[in-house]
């Protein structure tokens, strides 16, 4: 697992990006909240606990320094 800082724009405290992922290193974010809206197919993810699949127009947050 890794620590994923997010750099935000100047005076901007949201960062959106559209991206197609099929695999993904577990990660953290030490100053930002994480939000995944799932557009099309499925998706499995694992949070501090439990693990969940995520299927079109779910969404899942994950809380900063959350895995």
């Amino acid at each position: 697992m890794f620590t994923e800082n997010i750099g935000f724009k100047l005076h901007s405290q949201i960062r959106a990006e559209i991206d197609n992922i099929t695999s993904y290193p577990a990660h953290v974010h030490p100053n930002a909240l994480e939000m995944i809206l799932v557009l099309k197919g499925q998706v499995r993810i694992s949070d501090t606990v439990l693990k969940h699949r995520l299927s079109p127009g779910d969404i899942h947050i994950f809380n900063m320094g959350d895995p």
